[in-house]
């Protein structure tokens, strides 16, 4: 008779989430990881197989909650360039203070330089979640035009492109040198291309 399971995966694959936003993937030892999941390392491969299909799960529900917030975010912002400065003020103020619990996308970014290039699956994962994160600014910059904040000869798929440039190099950045003032300037030079 097969053993109930003393442990709810979801929460599981939440904690990996956890793990996997502080952690590298490729210095994750199996053990720390089940550890921090709250499960044995026996349950963990009984559960999940390896650490590649625990990080695929995790990074795909990650994505996804991602994906849900920021377009929740977006449809929030006021439309204009404002509105806009105003949200990237929000991400500033998160990355240096670390008092908001949103993440902005930190897992995306460290699975983009640790995995990218040598995992056919993550790319794919990230990719489409490149897409979606375009789509969210387009219908935003769309939504900009509409309110006439926008000149109506930009194309709001080319600046949704550019924006998601610019955030990922924020997040980045914001790491690499968190300064207020270099972060600042990022955002001003980058919003001065909308104008």
């Amino acid at each position: 008779m097969a053993r109930t399971k003393e442990f709810d995966p979801d929460e599981a694959v939440d904690r990996a989430i956890e793990y996997f936003s502080r952690h590298t993937y490729h210095a994750t030892a199996v053990r720390a990881l089940a550890r921090h999941m709250g499960i044995s390392s026996s349950s963990f491969y009984d559960t999940f197989g390896d650490k590649h299909r625990v990080y695929v799960l995790a990074l795909t529900r990650y994505l996804t909650n991602l994906q849900t917030d920021q377009s929740r975010l977006y449809a929030e912002t006021e439309a204009s360039v404002d509105g806009l400065r105003r949200m990237l003020h929000l991400m500033i103020d998160s990355y240096l203070t670390g008092q908001d619990q949103r993440d902005w996308g930190l897992l995306a970014v460290n699975a983009t330089f640790e995995t990218i290039l040598s995992d056919r699956q993550v790319r794919e994962l990230l990719m489409s979640n490149y897409r979606a994160f375009c789509g969210i600014l387009q219908t935003f910059f769309v939504r900009c035009q509409k309110a006439n904040t926008l000149a109506a000869d930009r194309s709001p798929e080319a600046l949704a492109r550019f924006m998601v440039g610019v955030i990922s190099s924020l997040t980045t950045l914001a790491r690499l040198e968190p300064d207020r003032k270099v972060l600042e300037d990022t955002i001003n030079v980058a919003l001065e291309a909308l104008s």
